[in-house]
């Protein structure tokens, strides 16, 4: 096939990325021909920074770019430059080196070998913990598989005729590359350095001095310790260390007898197909390079690759020049690079070239119009999926104990029986269905279950070369209406799978891509039957793997069971899709799940309990010394309390939060037996126990406390924030007469009045409330809205411990308690307090620019609280608008009254502020 020189732009299909000067070179020489040999010709997008090299390789017309700096934000940009630029590309080559994992399933890697990504993961995208790092892999948070373009040439290649068709091409083009640089300055350039330079050191054998004792190698003994700055930049002669224990290779003997012998084929590199992991981050860490390995399969390690991933199609061609150890050096490198640029060149002579549309010069014009309006329609269809407390209750569910549920993928004991999770994600089908009652921790199962690594790797082997992935949805029957219905359930996991899906969203949800299409002005959610029909697309479909769905909490679902119940079961009911569920025992359940593998987790997390308590009470610094002057007495503590708890963890954490208060009292351990005998056995029981236990000069704040955050959760149906922060303000109102004082917090000041009110709950609440501080970093998780950044203090949230506690203050009798029936304050009343503290946090929030659709949503929800405060009290209304009125004042700006915050009230809640606040210009605006 012949290749004309390109007229435009767009006639390029093939772009090549390399990170270094010496990678390019590398590549250069794989050009057949040059474009630009008289200069450019082609120019660039406005906007766009690269200089690029042009040509011809093989069939195709390539456009080479060099970044400007390593790493995945650069690739990024980078990337999307050239997709701007060059609009025809259809596949992007990262070409360059990389380290390494010493092994690919079994097969061992030697440097010069190349590297060929299958996929691709950010290893260092994530939370860190104070005591572990975990990675964000959810759907929404991955890197998704290749197009389908690139997943039939990789799947090619990975035969045996297709990899044997690469490696002997590459061979042939390496030793080309080595010949046309030969006769040149350059010569011997990209030689190979010799077995003898390629050596792998034992995990355990740190890059550091041997025998210098002034520095600060002389204290390294483990991975995590430091080594001083002069070993960092020294070879292993310098240090001495080259003389550690080394791994044997296989695979370097016959190299070494091809040397000796004098043949070329003892550079011979093999091409390798597999997981590549992309970070910020040089990897010089040979445990944290083997645990990749093993976790997640990893073979290889870059820093651009994820950034090229999402912006074009692409494939990561990597030389391995190291393993990924501390013993980096750089003799590896040229020789490297010529290989992945010979293994690109081979690549492209593997890809069939699609035939070129016909030559009207608006066509890739219209098509990348085309592209760029479905993408609109798709992300339309997709923010109509989303909802905003779409992962809140996973988010709110604490991390389970360290050293706890390490049972759960590991098999049955003899003691204890339940059927084998570990093999049930290895190899089962349809439903697995955790049972427990309340408070006994299967939200936290879930939760630890979906977020473990373990777990994908199990999934991994039952989906096989298609691949596994996983979505989740956690009910919450005190939410919002779509985290406790069907439709919630469903819009979850149908945004999650799409979004990495899109291609399937015309098929999946015909009726929603029309409505987009036809540009109507709302789009309709899916009703149950769209989304089981989108569902049965989604899990037939040849292009998708398979899928494990993760779906808690099924009796906090909404409506009839059986509908719940039903559904699930159809959406399990395939080959492809498998769930997990948890639920209490309740009759609807436990009917339908009868015989299905299952779990009861009361029976089984006895181990769990004891650990818990060691960790909390048992290392507390005064229990150890109870322990030491009577360990029985000390042991009997911890194993009545075990055994009270009958496998209700919610019941041992305010068990605990009593004994830690009896140590902060100098108990010994005659009264904290005393303690623990006195505890109720009963869930209820324990929260009133605990309620009584709190001093009486505590109780005013308190039942403050209490009912506030008791009316919050029950109004959760239409108020939009429980925030730490608001929940201060609403209880510091003194509402009294004098006007409320308006003025603007610092930064220092918010936090201060946050960390007073999360003393105040633990001290005044009994251990029913607890402060969750906030993990993610945006306000809107939905892509296609862009918030603030959250400070971890002022935007965290308020919740009570466990539903049962809400559960257990709706019943009005619980408010008659002695503990509970003091006087809250003459003037305070709930409504009020909270009308006037979202107003306040609104005022603040207008002053952060970023923050203004908070501004909006907490005037919005100042009013109703306003209004409900004027029905519960009518006699008070005076007061009631009266402090509300510089509020609504200062809030008439035209920032706010641009986007009318009233608009969607019912017509009651705006004729009500037209008649209470006829002196607020806001009446005026609502008239018009």
């Amino acid at each position: 096939m012949s290749v004309s020189r390109p007229s435009r732009r767009d006639e390029f299909e093939v772009a090549i990325i390399c990170a270094l000067p010496l990678e390019y070179d590398a590549v250069s020489y794989t050009f057949d021909e040059f474009w630009d040999q008289d200069g450019d010709r082609y120019g660039r997008a406005p906007n766009d920074p690269n200089t690029y090299t042009t040509g011809r390789i093989g069939n195709f017309n390539v456009v080479l770019a060099l970044l400007s700096r390593m790493g995945k934000t650069n690739a990024a940009s980078t990337a999307a430059s050239i997709a701007m630029s060059f609009g025809g590309i259809r596949m992007a080559l990262l070409v360059g080196v990389c380290g390494a994992a010493p092994h690919n399933k079994g097969e061992e890697i030697l440097l010069g070998d190349v590297v060929i990504s299958s996929r691709v993961i950010e290893y260092d995208f994530g939370r860190q913990y104070p005591d572990k790092f975990v990675r964000k892999d959810t759907l929404e948070d991955s890197h998704g598989r290749p197009n389908k373009d690139i997943r039939s040439l990789l799947v090619t290649l990975q035969t045996d005729r297709g990899l044997n068709r690469l490696e002997q091409r590459t061979i042939s083009l390496l030793q080309k590359i080595q010949a046309d640089v030969f006769n040149t300055k350059h010569r011997g350039k990209y030689g190979y350095p010799g077995t003898s330079e390629d050596t792998l050191f034992e995990t355990t054998h740190r890059h550091k001095h041997y025998g210098s004792p002034s520095c600060a190698c002389r204290s390294c003994f483990c991975d995590s310790d430091p080594v001083c700055e002069e070993a960092i930049s020294s070879s292993c002669a310098e240090l001495g260390c080259s003389n550690g224990p080394v791994v044997t290779r296989e695979r370097l003997r016959p190299k070494q007898r091809a040397e000796q012998d004098g043949e070329v084929t003892a550079q011979n590199p093999t091409v390798h197909i597999g997981l590549v992991a992309s970070g910020d981050k040089v990897m010089r860490s040979a445990a944290e390079r083997d645990r990749l390995s093993k976790a997640e399969g990893v073979i290889a390690f870059d820093m651009e690759g994820a950034g090229i991933w999402d912006e074009l199609p692409c494939i990561i061609v990597k030389g391995v020049c190291d393993y990924a150890d501390s013993h980096k050096n750089k003799k590896w490198q040229l020789f490297a690079a010529a290989t992945a640029a010979s293994a690109a060149k081979a690549l492209l002579s593997c890809y069939i070239k699609p035939d070129r549309p016909g030559a009207n010069p608006t066509l890739s014009e219209s098509a990348a119009a085309a592209v760029t309006h479905r993408r609109r329609i798709e992300q339309r269809i997709l923010s109509t999926l989303w909802f905003r407390k779409i992962d809140n209750r996973r988010e709110t569910i604490l991390d389970a104990h360290r050293a706890t549920f390490q049972w759960a993928l590991k098999p049955p004991t003899c003691d204890q029986r339940w059927d084998d999770l570990s093999q049930w994600l290895r190899a089962g089908t349809g439903i697995y269905w955790i049972s427990g009652k309340a408070g006994s921790g299967k939200s936290t199962l879930m939760k630890y279950l979906f977020s473990l690594t373990e777990t994908k790797t199990l999934l991994l082997r039952w989906a096989g070369y298609r691949g596994c992935e996983t979505a989740d949805f956690f009910f919450w029957c005190h939410g919002t209406p779509e985290q406790k219905t069907q439709d919630g359930l469903s819009r979850a996991l149908l945004y999650k799978i799409l979004s990495s899906h899109p291609e399937l969203i015309p098929e999946a949800l015909p009726a929603m891509w029309r409505e987009a299409h036809d540009g109507q002005d709302k789009i309709e959610s899916p009703s149950p039957t769209e989304a089981e029909k989108a569902f049965e697309v989604i899990s037939t479909s040849p292009d998708l793997g398979k899928f494990c769905l993760f779906i808690d909490g099924l009796d906090e679902y909404l409506g009839n069971y059986q509908d719940g119940i039903s559904f699930i079961k159809r959406l399990a009911a395939g080959q492809n899709v498998k769930v997990i569920v948890s639920s209490r025992p309740i009759p609807d359940c436990v009917a339908a799940f009868r015989g299905l593998p299952q779990l009861d987790l009361p029976d089984l997390t006895r181990p769990d309990i004891y650990a818990y308590i060691q960790d909390v009470v048992g290392k507390h610094p005064d229990m150890k010394k109870l322990s030491e002057d009577d360990p029985c007495g000390s042991e009997k503590i911890i194993s009545d309390l075990v055994d009270k708890s009958s496998g209700v963890f919610l019941w041992v954490v305010l068990a605990c939060k009593s004994l830690i208060s009896g140590l902060a009292r100098n108990d010994d351990a005659t009264e904290l037996q005393s303690r623990v005998d006195d505890l109720p056995p009963e869930l209820e029981d324990m929260f009133q126990y605990m309620l009584i236990k709190v001093e009486p000069r505590y109780r005013t704040q308190g039942t403050r406390l209490l009912r506030l955050c008791y009316a919050e959760q029950e109004a959760q149906g239409w108020t939009e924030l429980n925030d730490n922060y608001a929940l201060a303000l609403a209880l510091v109102t003194d509402n009294n007469l004098k006007p409320y004082p308006i003025e603007i917090f610092t930064k220092e000041r918010k936090v201060a009045l946050c960390k007073r009110l999360e003393g105040r709950l633990r001290s005044h609440c009994g251990g029913l409330l607890e402060v969750v501080k906030r993990r993610t970093t945006a306000v809107w998780p939905n892509p296609c809205f862009c918030g603030p950044v959250h400070d971890n203090w002022i935007d965290a949230r308020v919740y009570f411990i466990h539903r049962t506690v809400f559960e257990f203050l709706k019943d009005e009798k619980v408010w008659e308690l002695d503990c509970l029936k003091v006087e809250a304050g003459n003037n305070f009343d709930v409504a009020t307090s909270l009308s006037l503290g979202r107003l306040h946090l609104a005022t603040q929030s207008l002053e952060q620019s970023p923050r203004e659709d908070q501004a909006l949503s907490c005037l919005r929800d100042g009013v109703q609280w306003g209004s409900k405060a004027d029905r519960d009290a009518p006699q008070s209304r005076d007061n009631i608008f009266w402090k509300m009125m510089p509020f609504l004042d200062l809030l008439y700006t035209p920032r706010l009254t641009v986007r009318n915050p009233f608009v969607d009230l019912p017509t009651s809640m705006t004729a009500w502020i037209n008649s209470r606040t006829p002196r607020s210009p806001w009446p005026l605006m609502l008239v018009q």
